[in-house]
């Protein structure tokens, strides 16, 4: 996938405690043209790296060790970090990983103030629109309640309400052929899912 975005002067996070899921992540960056692609293993750690460093792109898993394996864990990482005064950048993107992308999950993760929802396996093409989608564009970032800086949450909801209401219209009508399911796009998702799927891996 070309792009004319330069990512060599980007600092991105990966946050995961899988080793060769972290290995292949930061592969695939490294390869788009990242060149500091910091790698951490512990949640407790994460807030402290990003008040300490300048961190413009994120990568969190949504389960990880440390927290009890607990899907929740990410997710309320992910509230911690809007609610963080302290981030030495707080105008920075927050990519979800999971191999959980059910839709609630990806409902409470854009809810909490994630940009965009990767479904694991993670392809090259998948990653590299996922920077160029997070790091090409004015994020259009609020100050909320309680000190919550990230995307518009009201803007969020209104559009993943959009998607359900489609998603209902359409099947009152004719049901779709076996060959043609109804698909939509969920907001922030890397590929378009079918609305009634229990799970949306790739």
């Amino acid at each position: 996938m070309p792009t004319h975005l330069d990512f060599s002067a980007y600092r991105v996070l990966v946050m995961d405690d899988n080793r060769n899921f972290q290995n292949m992540l930061r592969t695939m960056l490294r390869t788009f043209g990242f060149r500091r692609v910091d790698v951490l293993s512990e949640a407790a750690k994460v807030l402290l790296h990003l008040e300490q460093n300048a961190i413009d792109l994120v990568f969190l898993d949504l389960v990880m060790t440390g927290t009890g394996g607990s899907r929740e864990s990410g997710l309320d990482l992910i509230d911690d970090i809007r609610h963080d005064g302290s981030l030495a950048n707080p105008m920075m993107p927050i990519v979800l990983v999971t191999g959980h992308a059910s839709r609630p999950v990806v409902e409470r993760a854009m809810s909490s103030g994630a940009d965009y929802v990767l479904a694991k396996p993670v392809s090259p093409r998948t990653v590299q629109a996922a920077v160029t989608a997070m790091l090409g564009r004015n994020l259009g970032y609020v100050r909320g309640r309680n000190g919550y800086f990230g995307p518009d949450l009201e803007a969020v909801r209104r559009r993943l309400k959009g998607v359900a209401d489609v998603s209902l219209r359409r099947r009152k009508g004719p049901a779709p052929g076996p060959a043609q399911p109804v698909r939509t796009q969920l907001p922030g998702m890397n590929v378009p899912r079918r609305m009634d799927d229990v799970s949306f891996l790739d």
